[in-house]
């Protein structure tokens, strides 16, 4: 098959994320299948037009907010050189108007990311725009979603007949070694994009309760810098409550194993999360989750199992179970062991053989 992906960046892009990398992560095995693998997506500061990456064709037009105008264009001068369009919903492309047959990728509904990054008129504009286009454009199309979680808003939010909508989890790359070794100082880690919707002030203002118990802990925050002012926020926010914290900015993939590898717990308060692939990645260093009981964190962390899940917003009982995970020692191990445990349950590979089924499925009705 003939493949051509649509996506707002690819891997390479500053902003980045996990929607890139189940991007990159498919893509680059479907070539390896034997697959033609094109992903149209924008361009940054000091990008190559065009460019290959691990058998993966990439094709960079226009900007931030003009990608979705210069990828129609592309669908209608080169529809014939594709067998199926894989159109992520992140920016909706219309791409079912000009070609058929699309599969609407969707990493998560955005409606309460909208609630925290976005003005009132703007956000309400943007939802009434998301669920105009999903609704209108894409509903004969089959749908991918990385989560139940993600499923079940697609369907109740939008409509979506549950049957046309295929669950493709994230794979996980990151291992560290299985055996954990609990080295002191007692660590808490946040590890991704730095984005309002992340709510990691709270992670901080949780450690600022967390030391009056354990005063020798540190917290680690660290990842892709991408809300530069959301950045100089939290760091004022530390230095307000008096807490040391570690911050790590655009860190790169060695040093990202060394944080992890030297962590005794992940933390993660997004308002929200597709699916919550840095979850997995903690855990494939044995390090348990703990996170808000939200759309997409409660599918990657199981309560009691892998990670502890507390109340949306609730700061005071984020920090008791942080202390309690910290301090019980018997409960952080066996977290742990079970965290490796759900890791190795994620395999890109798996995925990858899901996500094509779900391709050769439109394709072959296509082709009738």
């Amino acid at each position: 098959m003939r493949i051509l992906f649509l996506n707002w960046r690819d891997i390479t892009n500053p902003e980045a994320g996990g929607a890139e990398v189940f991007i990159h992560e498919i893509g680059k095995r479907l070539s390896l299948k034997g697959h033609g693998v094109v992903l149209l997506c924008s361009s940054y500061k000091g990008c190559k037009k065009m460019d290959r990456l691990e058998g993966v064709e990439i094709v960079r037009k226009g900007g931030k907010y003009t990608v979705n105008f210069f990828a129609n264009i592309y669908i209608l001068k080169n529809r014939r050189n594709f067998d199926v369009i894989v159109d992520s919903e992140r920016i909706p492309f219309l791409s079912p108007i000009f070609f058929k047959p699309v599969v609407c990728l969707v990493h998560q509904v955005h409606f309460k990311i909208f609630d925290v990054e976005l003005k009132p008129v703007l956000r309400s504009i943007v939802k009434m725009v998301e669920y105009f286009i999903l609704k209108t454009f894409y509903k004969n199309c089959e749908f991918i979603a990385v989560s139940e979680s993600t499923k079940k808003m697609l369907h109740k939010k939008f409509g979506i007949n549950p049957n046309k909508i295929h669950i493709v989890y994230n794979g996980v790359n990151l291992v560290c070694n299985e055996t954990v070794k609990w080295k002191n100082p007692p660590t808490i880690l946040y590890f991704g994009r730095i984005r309002q919707y992340k709510k990691i002030e709270d992670i901080i203002r949780a450690f600022y309760i967390v030391k009056k118990r354990i005063n020798d802990c540190r917290l680690i925050i660290a990842g892709k810098l991408v809300d530069k002012r959301y950045w100089k926020n939290l760091k004022k926010l530390a230095e307000k409550l008096k807490v040391n914290v570690k911050f790590v900015p655009n860190v790169s993939e060695s040093k990202k194993m060394q944080i992890f590898s030297e962590s005794w717990i992940y933390a993660i308060t997004s308002v929200e999360e597709g699916w919550g692939i840095s979850v997995v990645e903690a855990n494939s260093c044995g390090i348990p989750a703990v996170g808000y009981d939200v759309p997409g964190l409660k599918d990657s962390i199981r309560h009691g199992y892998n990670g502890l899940l507390v109340e949306f917003g609730n700061v005071e009982a984020l920090a008791q179970t942080l202390i309690r995970l910290l301090i019980d020692e018997k409960l952080r191990k066996n977290l742990s062991e079970n965290a490796l445990a759900w890791a190795k349950m994620y395999s890109w590979d798996v995925s990858t053989q899901k996500f094509l089924e779900v391709l050769e499925k439109v394709w072959s009705f296509n082709r009738k």
